[in-house]
């Protein structure tokens, strides 16, 4: 079985204009995001919205356990909360026994 890659053009949103956009502040109260190795972005694409006291519970499923060259920084959970700590003070500390640090 050979492996076919297509591409597909996708409209992309940060996720701070998206809820500016549509008056979403304070109204989504948990959030999954399971974006096979594009963690680091679309979190980055919500600081604004994570930093906020109303910000929802996040469930964040990683999947990339190193780096890839175009992902922006590794997408590991421990770096993705170490760069989130910091804006989000409440932040769980990643379970030790999921993750592994990059």
């Amino acid at each position: 079985m050979g492996t076919t890659n297509l591409r597909e053009p996708v409209e992309v949103i940060e996720w701070d204009h998206y809820t500016r956009d549509h008056n979403l502040f304070g109204l989504v109260t948990m959030m999954k995001i399971d974006v096979e190795g594009w963690e680091s972005r679309v979190l980055a694409g919500g600081k604004g919205v994570i930093a906020r006291p109303d910000a929802p519970v996040l469930q964040v499923e990683f999947t990339e356990p190193r780096p890839r060259p175009l992902v922006l920084r590794a997408a590991t959970c421990t770096n993705v909360w170490k760069g989130s700590a910091t804006r989000c003070p409440s932040m769980m500390k990643p379970d030790a026994r999921w993750c592994r640090s990059g």
